[in-house]
């Protein structure tokens, strides 16, 4: 039985390392105890080709286009959110 949880990206995701055709989004991710997940893979929603996964404390940064609205947020036995 798949364990159902929502995803807690910290409040704000920063976005203030910009270059003219990409940005840098920062975040971390947690389970609803606030317990940090590790591994958790993060990508770009129009370009699945960029993608990282959460270090040891949750954390994570990944270089997406000026023009990406949303990132998809995935881990094992966890719904995928965007």
């Amino acid at each position: 039985m798949k364990r159902i949880c929502t995803f807690i990206i910290a409040a704000t995701l920063l976005m203030a390392f910009k270059t003219d055709d990409t940005k840098l989004v920062i975040g971390y991710v947690y389970d609803i105890n606030q317990q940090a997940l590790v591994g958790v893979n993060v990508s770009s929603k129009l370009n699945q080709k960029l993608r990282t996964i959460s270090d040891y404390n949750g954390f994570f940064q990944l270089k997406v286009s000026q023009s990406e609205k949303k990132i998809v947020v995935s881990f094992l036995g966890f719904q995928t959110k965007e």
